[in-house]
């Protein structure tokens, strides 16, 4: 297994492979278009929002996904050309529009430093696409992060924690116990 990252809708991009079904794709009873793609930030954490006005171009009510994906212009490492950093499922009755909003944290911006064992946010120029599948993608925007470190706590150590706390809480409840006898 060397592919490392680049499995799935990843590998058919940077091999420039079009699959029959690409990644996200889905049916419908209806079709879909998307516009007026904003991009808002990022503020002072690194997060961003995107907002952008999806609309049912079909006769039939019908439901589809918005997906954005997030690539830099320039990393220290290799990246894939997409990554997959939120999604929305809207449901649409025929002509009707809605305004979908989608939140990027400055982690969805991140690489893994292995050496440093951190997540890092390298400071560029970040494209991101958005559309109905990896490979039918509608609209762009860029947004510009500065470099920062991401400390996110990971699952485990939060189960840890809650355990600790139950510990504790037993233990006073227990101690309480040996009060009252």
């Amino acid at each position: 297994y060397d592919e490392g990252l680049f499995v799935g809708y990843r590998h058919y991009d940077r091999h420039a492979i079009a699959p029959l079904f690409p990644f996200g794709h889905g049916l419908s009873y209806s079709t879909f278009g998307m516009g007026g793609l904003a991009a808002t930030g990022p503020d002072a954490e690194g997060n961003v929002t995107l907002t952008l006005r999806v609309t049912n171009t079909g006769t039939r009510a019908g439901q589809t996904v918005v997906q954005a994906y997030v690539h830099p212009a320039a990393a220290p490492v290799d990246r894939p050309d997409r990554e997959l950093k939120a999604f929305a499922k809207v449901a649409l009755d025929p002509g009707a529009s809605t305004d979908v909003t989608l939140h990027l944290t400055a982690r969805d911006f991140a690489w893994f430093d292995v050496a440093s064992r951190v997540w890092q946010v390298s400071a560029g120029d970040y494209r991101i696409a958005v559309g109905f599948s990896s490979a039918d993608i509608l609209a762009e925007a860029q947004v510009t992060q500065a470099a920062t470190t991401v400390v996110t706590i990971v699952v485990k150590d939060v189960l840890t924690i809650v355990g600790l706390v139950a510990w504790l809480l037993w233990l006073d409840w227990q101690l309480t116990l040996v009060a009252l006898v």
